[in-house]
């Protein structure tokens, strides 16, 4: 809850979104409820108040390039706010772990999600979206990165580069998702480690993310009808 104290003047406003992202489960959102009108409020500054804190820029560490059957999408990735998802992420991409899989699932107005190497085989198709290993000791699962980074700070942006779990802690593998919008939402209980950010290619990203689906989870959440494939993922080191 936010508020603003005056001699004459309480507003409250309290926003409640509600919302999820796993390999399994179902995503629910909520609208939101603005509940303070637009008439103009004079308000006496609050000379006691701690100033608000802007998140440090993350250093980039380095830059994915990732083709895909919509057209190019390139992330900086944050090395130093997650190291072991920024690994993980590389060391699967370098060895062509990603060529040829789909984005299994596309969530209208939330997010897209990939990197489930069961999709590159449709003799697999019920098991798409259940799979994933990670780069390090024989595919087994590695740690959040949760903490107090610049980019959790920042929290879910448009375009955030994060990696997908099964709502248990330590279970990410090489599942990711991006974001369509900014997601107030999700910074309720930060879960998810975000190790990069879209720096182009917001177009392929919005196309991606409009694409006719078949409903899975919900009506506006399932798996698209025509395949979106990553062809190829390259990494650059950030010197």
């Amino acid at each position: 809850m936010w508020t603003l104290r005056s001699c004459s003047v309480l507003c409250c406003v309290v926003l409640v979104v509600s919302c999820a992202v796993d390999e399994h489960r179902t995503v629910v959102l909520e609208e939101d409820s603005p509940l303070v009108d637009s008439a103009t409020v004079s308000v006496k500054a609050d000379t006691t108040a701690e100033p608000s804190l802007t998140p440090a820029a993350s250093i980039v560490t380095h830059i994915a390039k990732m083709k895909t059957s919509f057209g190019t999408m390139e992330f900086e990735l944050y090395g130093e706010d997650a190291p072991l998802a920024v690994e993980n992420f590389v060391l699967l991409s370098r060895r062509g772990y990603y060529n040829r899989t789909q984005f299994h699932r596309v969530a209208r107005e939330f997010m897209i999600q990939g990197g489930d190497r069961n999709t590159r085989f449709n003799s697999r198709r019920d098991e798409w979206g259940k799979g994933g290993e990670s780069g390090f000791n024989n595919g087994e699962p590695f740690a959040d990165e949760i903490g107090e980074t610049p980019a959790m700070q920042r929290g879910y942006l448009r375009g955030t580069l994060a990696m997908a779990n099964k709502r248990r802690p330590e279970t990410n593998t090489s599942q990711f998702f991006v974001c369509l919008r900014t997601l107030p939402e999700l910074n309720k209980n930060k879960i998810y480690t975000i190790f990069g950010q879209l720096k182009a290619g917001f177009d392929v990203l919005d196309s991606i993310g409009s694409v006719e689906i078949t409903p899975v989870r919900s009506e506006v959440d399932g798996l698209p009808v025509e395949p979106v494939r990553i062809r190829s993922i390259s990494i650059t080191t950030v010197q």
